[in-house]
């Protein structure tokens, strides 16, 4: 099991754990290939971003399911 979701599948309900895992998947997959300025991939950030806001106690699911797809329509409609 992959080290973001090993904690998670500890504490929550296996239909909880599958919406995070689809909103995980979906972000890595709209994010492939786009990387930040600093030439870090640009899934990286929601990932983390998700990761510090359950960190400080922040256990609302949704909200860790919309930081990892919030911006996932753009790179969608990104022009070449």
């Amino acid at each position: 099991m992959n080290c973001f979701f090993h904690p998670l599948a500890i504490e929550l309900d296996s239909n909880t754990l599958e919406s995070i895992q689809f909103a995980y998947i979906s972000s890595k997959y709209v994010h492939r290939g786009i990387f930040r300025d600093d030439g870090a991939r640009y899934f990286d950030h929601p990932k983390v971003v998700a990761w510090l806001c359950r960190s400080i106690g922040n256990k609302d699911n949704r909200s860790n399911i919309s930081v990892q797809i919030t911006k996932t329509i753009k790179p969608l409609f990104k022009k070449e």
